[in-house]
C-alpha cells in the first residue's frame, strides 16, 4: 500500500498518458504518424488497462462500466488528435479567446477531474440514482470549473509569477 501511494505522489501512474501526449505532439508536428504509431499504440493499450483499473470502483459506484470512462479518454484523445490536425480548421470556427481558454483548461482538467469529479459523480448518483445523469452532471460541473480556473484564476496569477521572474531576471543582468 505504501509503495502504491509513493508511485502516485510521484506521478508515476500518469507518465504513460504524458507520453501519450508528447509522442502525438512530436509525431503530428513531424509528420511522421507511421514512424511512431506501434509506441503511441502500445502507450495507448496500457492506457486503457490502466484506466480500467484504477475506474473500477468508480465503475460500481454509478452502476455502469468501466468501458464508460474509457470511451470518454478515448474519444478525448481523437479529439486532441484532431484539432492539432486540423488547427487552421478548428480556429476559424471557434473564437481564438475560447479556444485558449479551452486549451489552457486542459492542466486543470486534469488536477482536479479525478477527485472532484469521483465526488460529483458519487453525490448526484445518490441524489438521482441514474447513472447516465450522474455522469453527465459530473462532467459539466468538472469541465465548468476548470474553464474558469483557466478563465479567470489563471490569467492573474500568470500576471503575478511573469512579474516575478522578470524582476529576477532584471536582477540577474
Amino acid at each position: 500500500l505504501a509503495v502504491v501511494r509513493t508511485l502516485q505522489l510521484l506521478l508515476i501512474y500518469h507518465g504513460n498518458l504524458f507520453a501519450i501526449g508528447g509522442l502525438l505532439w512530436v509525431s503530428l508536428l513531424r509528420q511522421r504518424q507511421w514512424a511512431d504509431l506501434p509506441v503511441i499504440a502500445l502507450c495507448i493499450g496500457t492506457a486503457m488497462v490502466q484506466i480500467a483499473h484504477n475506474k473500477a470502483w468508480e465503475a460500481a459506484v454509478a452502476h455502469s462500466s468501466v468501458v464508460v470512462p474509457m470511451l470518454i479518454w478515448a474519444t478525448s484523445l481523437v479529439a486532441i488528435v484532431l484539432s492539432v490536425r486540423f488547427n487552421d480548421r478548428v480556429s476559424r470556427v471557434i473564437p481564438g479567446r475560447l479556444a485558449r481558454n479551452v486549451g489552457i483548461a486542459t492542466y486543470p482538467l486534469y488536477l482536479i477531474n479525478d477527485l472532484i469529479g469521483a465526488v460529483l459523480l458519487k453525490g448526484a448518483y445518490e441524489l438521482t440514482a441514474h447513472a447516465g445523469f450522474a455522469l453527465a452532471f459530473a462532467m459539466l460541473v468538472t469541465c465548468a470549473f476548470a474553464l474558469s480556473i483557466a478563465a479567470f484564476a489563471e490569467p492573474p496569477i500568470k500576471a503575478v509569477i511573469g512579474r516575478a521572474f522578470d524582476r529576477l531576471w532584471r536582477k540577474q543582468q
